[in-house]
């Protein structure tokens, strides 16, 4: 029975490198192809690779405070964790208010608003307030409303994300924050 166990354990540890090893190309992690389509679709731009450096893997483990293991786990497959998805259908809904305002730099800066609020850059409504205005630079009155409301949906669940989401769920939105924050 215990050699059965230690079998199990050591095939279950090997499958969990497979992600991590199928998206390593010579010291960089390639992140999942759809994640990356959907970013650059968000922005405006067409679609393309995104890749992070095993030294940027390190320092979005530390900037978001989360272990750099599953950050380089998740990056083949971010958009199949919560961290990824949720925060994701909030931006895409950013990128409409976006496209009709014609300023496809707002998804980005706004995903950017809402990151700093996650990680306590941003600490007051008053703060929130300027930096959504200054990401929405150009909007009508209604689209900034609009993009307001969206931005704090966003702050909010990327908060709820890293206070209560499970570590790669927080790693997914980690690397949610770092590719907008390129794109």
């Amino acid at each position: 029975m215990r050699s059965r166990l230690g079998i199990k354990l050591t095939l279950l540890a090997s499958l969990a490198v497979i992600p991590v090893s199928l998206t390593a190309c010579h010291g960089e992690l390639k992140l999942a192809q759809s994640a990356a389509s959907k970013a650059y679709q968000s922005v405006g731009k067409n679609t393309g690779d995104i890749t992070v450096s095993e030294s940027e893997v390190s320092r979005i483990a530390s900037k978001y405070l989360v272990p750099t293991e599953e950050v380089a786990a998740v990056a083949g497959q971010a958009d199949n964790y919560r961290g990824w998805s949720v925060p994701q259908s909030r931006v895409d809904k950013m990128a409409q208010i976006a496209k009709a305002a014609k300023n496809n730099e707002a998804v980005s800066a706004g995903v950017d608003v809402a990151c700093d609020w996650m990680k306590g850059e941003i600490t007051t409504q008053d703060q929130f307030l300027a930096s959504v205005v200054e990401a929405a630079k150009g909007m009508t009155d209604s689209e900034l409303q609009a993009y307001w409301k969206a931005v704090g949906e966003l702050a909010d669940q990327l908060t709820e994300m890293m206070e209560e989401g499970t570590a790669k769920d927080k790693a997914a939105a980690a690397l949610f924050c770092y590719t907008y924050s390129v794109l």
